[in-house]
């Protein structure tokens, strides 16, 4: 007789090293450097392995386009509610439909195009 396990459609909660850094694109070196200087995700570990939780490979891929200059300046010009909505927008990993309504947000704060996407 054959036993069935019951598998799981939940999203994952946990990401390895190398799954995060396939996700931001960027070397496993390049990763340990930055986690050096406190600029990669946090982890946690579990037994010896380290884990990202997504929520922080989230905010750290927010934290790479913030710094490479692509989100608009922090300040009272740009609310952190636009800053994020940008990011999404922004993010090629972000599900289509998502992104696409970020952008009619975003246009929307803009005052531009109101009529799109209604």
């Amino acid at each position: 007789m054959l036993h069935r396990t019951k598998t799981s459609a939940q999203p994952r909660s946990f990401l390895t090293i190398e799954e995060s850094c396939r996700d931001a694109n960027v070397s496993r070196t390049t990763w340990y450097e930055l986690d050096k200087i406190g600029k990669a995700p946090r982890t946690i570990r579990i037994g010896r392995k380290r884990l990202v939780p997504i929520e922080e490979q989230a905010r750290w891929r927010i934290q790479l386009l913030d710094d490479s200059g692509v989100l608009p300046p922090a300040g009272d010009e740009a609310p952190a509610a636009a800053r994020l909505l940008v990011a999404l927008a922004m993010d090629p990993k972000t599900p289509p439909e998502v992104r696409r309504q970020a952008c009619v947000d975003i246009m929307k704060m803009a005052g531009i195009g109101a009529e799109v996407g209604s």
